[in-house]
């Protein structure tokens, strides 16, 4: 597996990409390429990684399910011994399921 880190603003900011509706990360993320989502340098580009993920709803129609598989993308493409990442999956999961609950008593 070779993980794709990407980052929508630096992207744009740097002229690798015009505009985020010409970003590539929702074409490879649905042929099912490693993509993870990151912030790359937040204070030279004033994004974060919630920033990143808004602009992936808001912009380019990814679900909340898919920000779950982008997040565990993240976890499989670090360097962590797989014990580890095993554990921050299943804790992922917990807090995913909370965080779920959350939004769905705000409708």
């Amino acid at each position: 597996m070779i993980p794709l880190e990407m980052s929508v603003t630096s992207n744009i900011e740097t002229g690798v990409c015009r505009s985020v509706k010409e970003h590539p990360i929702r074409e490879y993320f649905e042929k099912g390429l490693t993509v993870t989502v990151n912030s790359d340098d937040p204070a030279m580009f004033n994004t974060s990684i919630t920033q990143e993920y808004l602009i992936l709803v808001q912009e380019l129609g990814f679900s909340l399910n898919d920000l779950k598989r982008l997040s565990m993308n993240g976890i499989d493409a670090s360097f962590m011994a797989d014990s580890d990442k095993e554990i921050m999956k299943s804790q992922f999961e917990i807090e995913w399921e909370q965080l779920l609950k959350s939004y769905e008593a705000t409708l």
